[in-house]
């Protein structure tokens, strides 16, 4: 229908599909103003009745006016095409920004939440209830302005919309305990639904988890839900307990109007949390964006050494939560890119089984702290009072699945430990014969020649402290430090998972960590502001650099002399760390940025950020590479080769792209996509120069032959979204970090 004209609107592009039809982006020609055009499935309009309800209900929602609801404009039948003519908007739906993001701060989500009450409050002034709010029905438009969209479709579908594709599942989180039951609804259904979005919007969850319909349902009417808290526990006692009020199973001891539960949140110390606060389990994605707060240079003095909290024992196992698999994209982080207009239709799955298969565990005597979990069939198993053990249950499979565009372009690589030769295109020679791949399928097994390494299952750490974000191996292999979302950083020893060190100044998640060339220190970055220095062998704290940021990502030169931090901002902070001082600011377009890496040498500084764009500084001399671009979406991460002579970066939409870098200038090289295109939070290099391994949020991690482009491995074991990754100087062990709350790790093949 693309270019097509129906009545005196002009269809210009697709821009969203659901159960219910297509939704395109289109011209009304007669006012030339662009609108959003919901064209019903052929089967819907073939329903002459429901048309006519659905004509009923236009008019009535034709009646509202107001800033925070979208307009609806007509009402159209011409020949055999209905049409619904709304408002045109661009901009993020909740559901969107919480799949991009996790969950957002209250400081940042209540305000907006405040916009939805307000447009839902006037329509229930005159006489209308929506009866499907959903984060995905609630759009944040450009200049920060919140719509509520598609009022009545819930009314006019009626049960309909219960067996259409994709609708079922993503409407029951929403539903209210008198929807569920078939019973008459009121406005008080609608404040139900409102307050599980912001149950959604605080948390990163909903409050009623399950694989199985029946399960959702039967939660909604009998089960208390749990206190968002448990899932974040950075949400004010006050905020929460509004929250839970509008979760009351009787629809009597609910807010009764949106302005009694606004008027809650205005002061949120007037009502109480009533719900115990329970051990926190969290997912959320590993590059949180807030609006940017502008400050000055940060100072970097030294702070008296201050002995941390040290916690040399292993925690116990975790408690068993239900945590929902969120793959990318459709990011719930199902994700739609942050910039693409969001008049879509959930299309959510329905149920999902778990099998859990028979575990045996096996007490090895004389290593504390630790068990081996023996699983031939699969699965995945734990034990209590264990924080280690062995991967049992995760798989890695040999594939050329994957495409590839190669984009031209020569260098030559050294490899970190040896040379690494350029093929005839320019790229880093991958192993001879390689399989190529076609987009959108696999090419089958993995030839002998191109299998690349052979990463086998070896240990589980489990922190029990919820998300983990960021990991980095010690210079000599021997300890991993862990980025937590409990506020702490963890250090590990990688031989035996023995917890040696918890450092616990942070006062928020901490999302970065990085060692300096020696070992001896270690650098964390928190949303809390703060990048603090550690001794790595004591845990004393022996430098304090307070922002007005919230931090995501630090790193040190390979050399010694340099660190930078960046997150929650348009700037990269640079500091001499001999001198401890402040010496550069790295400028970009962009409002946040999520990763930072120097070259070899230190000479180079690469940084990505929510812009698409990829960004080399000389920071020697403070002069900027021109840009990269070719990436559409967020740029989850960039890193240097190991011998500095491309970086590799990769984004939200699945995809990663190989630059050479070489005086001054760059060119792409090759573009990598996965058929999943599920968002990629981390890259790095093999230490030989040969291979990409990419960190996914669709639970897996995948080795790229760079030569050919072929996924050559994949390996899964995780249940929630990768976040990040790190490997040893020899290449023998790999870490992964993920939102299920463990770090994996993979040790090479001893055919290797």
């Amino acid at each position: 229908m693309i270019g097509a004209q129906i009545g005196h609107y002009k269809i210009i592009e697709e821009i969203g599909r659901g159960g219910m039809g297509v939704v395109y982006k289109g011209m009304d020609v007669s006012l030339e103003r662009f609108v959003a055009i919901k064209v019903l499935s052929e089967d819907l309009a073939s329903d002459q009745a429901l048309m006519e309800r659905f004509h009923t209900e236009a008019k009535a929602q034709a009646r509202l006016s107001h800033a925070n609801i979208a307009t609806l404009h007509a009402f159209e039948q011409v020949g055999r095409t209905c049409m619904i003519v709304m408002e045109y908007l661009e901009g993020e739906t909740f559901e969107q920004m919480i799949e991009r993001r996790g969950p957002i701060p209250w400081e940042e989500a209540v305000p907006l939440f405040k916009q939805s009450l307000l447009g839902i409050g006037h329509a229930h002034r005159a006489g209308i209830i929506h009866r499907d709010i959903k984060p995905s029905n609630i759009m944040v438009a450009r200049g920060g302005i919140v719509k509520v969209m598609d009022f009545g479709i819930a009314k006019v579908m009626g049960n309909q919309r219960m067996t259409r594709t994709g609708t079922r599942m993503g409407t029951l989180a929403y539903m209210s305990p008198e929807q569920i039951q078939n019973l008459p609804v009121d406005v008080r259904s609608d404040i139900y639904s409102l307050g599980v979005t912001l149950y959604h919007l605080l948390s990163g969850h909903v409050p009623f988890e399950a694989d199985s319909e029946f399960k959702v349902m039967s939660d909604h009417v009998t089960t208390p839900p749990p206190s968002p808290t448990r899932f974040y526990p950075y949400i004010p006692d006050g905020i929460v307990g509004a929250d839970l009020k509008a979760l009351a199973k009787n629809a009597q001891d609910r807010f009764q109007s949106c302005e009694e539960f606004g008027a809650a949140l205005e002061r949120p110390g007037a009502i109480a949390a009533t719900q115990p606060q329970v051990p926190q389990v969290i997912y959320a994605p590993p590059h949180v964006s807030a609006p940017p707060q502008f400050s000055t240079p940060p100072q970097f003095p030294t702070v008296p050494q201050v002995a941390p909290q040290v916690a040399p024992q292993v925690p116990p196992a975790p408690r068993v939560v239900p945590v929902v698999a969120t793959p990318l994209p459709p990011t719930a982080v199902k994700t739609q890119p942050p910039s693409r207009p969001a008049w879509l239709f959930a299309v959510i799955g329905g149920a999902f089984a778990v099998i859990v298969l028979g575990v045996v565990l096996i007490v090895v005597g004389n290593m504390k702290g630790w068990f081996t979990v023996h699983n031939n069939e699969g699965g995945s198993g734990s034990g209590g009072g264990s924080a280690y053990g062995n991967a049992g249950g995760t798989s890695s499979t040999s594939t050329t699945s994957g495409s590839s565009a190669a984009q031209g372009g020569s260098a030559s690589e050294e490899g970190g430990s040896g040379t690494a030769s350029t093929g005839d295109n320019g790229l880093p020679t991958g192993v001879a014969g390689a399989a190529t791949s076609s987009s959108g399928g696999s090419t089958g097994a993995a030839s002998a020649s191109e299998a690349g390494p052979v990463f086998v299952p070896w240990h589980i750490l489990r922190p029990d402290s919820g998300s983990i974000y960021d990991i980095a191996f010690s210079p000599d292999g021997t300890r991993l430090a862990s980025a937590d979302n409990d506020s702490t950083v963890k250090l590990w020893s990688a031989s035996t998972g023995e917890l040696l060190l918890t450092l616990a100044k942070h006062s928020k998640p901490v999302f970065g960590v990085a060692f300096n060339p020696d070992g001896s220190r270690l650098a964390s970055v928190s949303l809390d502001n703060n990048l603090y220095v550690w001794d790595a062998s004591t845990g004393d704290r022996v430098l304090s650099a307070p922002t007005q940021f919230g931090l995501w990502t630090v790193a040190y030169s390979k050399d010694g002399r340099f660190l930078a931090a960046a997150g929650d901002t348009t700037e990269v902070d640079v500091w001499n760390v001999t001198t401890q001082a402040f010496t550069a600011t790295l400028h970009t377009t962009g409002k946040s940025i999520s990763r930072v890496d120097f070259s070899p040498d230190g000479n180079l500084l690469v940084a990505g950020g929510d812009d698409g764009l990829v960004r080399v500084w000389d920071v020697t001399k403070g002069t900027k590479f021109e840009d990269m671009k070719g990436l559409l979406g967020h740029i989850g991460t960039s890193r240097f080769s190991p011998g500095g002579k491309y970086v590799v970066s990769a984004d939200t939409q699945g995809v990663i792209m190989l630059w050479a870098v070489q005086g001054g200038t760059q060119s792409s090289l090759r573009t990598y996509t996965s058929d999943d295109n599920s968002a990629i939070n981390d890259v790095i290099f093999t230490p030989d120069g040969k291979y990409l391994i990419s960190a996914h949020a669709s639970h897996v991690i995948r080795i790229w032959n760079i030569q050919s482009g072929s996924v050559v491995r994949t390996l899964s074991g995780h249940t929630d979204a990768v976040n990040g990754l790190s490997i040893t100087h020899d290449g023998r062990i790999l870490a992964s970090s993920s939102g299920d709350g463990t770090i994996r790790l993979w040790q090479l093949s001893s055919g290797q």
